[in-house]
């Protein structure tokens, strides 16, 4: 199921009205109509609506269809269908992102300068981040070592690592986070 989808469908009051009436009881179109003073190809129109979206479904009960709520999809925390799905082409333009902020900042593995930009600058110290191990300890002098072949100011590195909780530091030693 789509969340926007979702969302779209809620968004109209006859199909609120309608889903109200069906969170107390199954019914068929006629009594719906009747019960919200509607035509009954006004609510036909809606419940077909609420149906593709999954909010209700209904089964044959002799010559007419009783219309029940689903109540798995309304059992759900609104941050459930708050969250959308992964869009691939979004994962694809962040890490064409990502390749370009690396390849301005970056020539021959050296680090040519420091963003300013808050999200380029995490970008950057991402990949710097990927020169230590998980779960090794470091003393300041080993990490100074790795940091001076990235940038001439290896202090600034360390403590940005840091604050970005790319690495963590405890009585002078210090472990990659991440």
């Amino acid at each position: 199921m789509n969340n926007l989808k979702l969302f779209k469908v809620l968004s109209d009051k006859s199909r609120l009205l309608i889903l109200n009436s069906l969170l107390e009881e199954s019914m068929v179109v006629e009594r719906l109509a009747s019960r919200l003073g509607l035509a009954i190809s006004t609510v036909s129109f809606h419940l077909k609506k609420l149906e593709d979206s999954g909010l209700v479904t209904s089964k044959k009960d002799q010559y007419y269809k009783q219309y029940s709520v689903n109540r798995e999809i309304l059992d759900q925390t609104l941050s459930d269908l708050v969250t959308l799905d992964e869009n691939p082409l979004m994962k694809d333009r962040d890490e064409a992102y990502r390749q370009k902020v690396i390849a301005t900042f970056f020539s021959d593995g050296v680090c040519d300068q420091l963003p300013v930009q808050k999200k380029k600058r995490i970008i950057v110290l991402e990949e710097i981040a990927k020169a230590f191990e998980s779960k090794k300890q470091y003393t300041e002098n080993e990490v100074d070592k790795i940091l001076k072949p990235y940038h001439h100011d290896h202090c600034t590195l360390r403590r940005d690592l840091v604050d970005y909780g790319f690495l963590s530091r405890n009585n002078g030693v210090y472990k990659k986070i991440i």
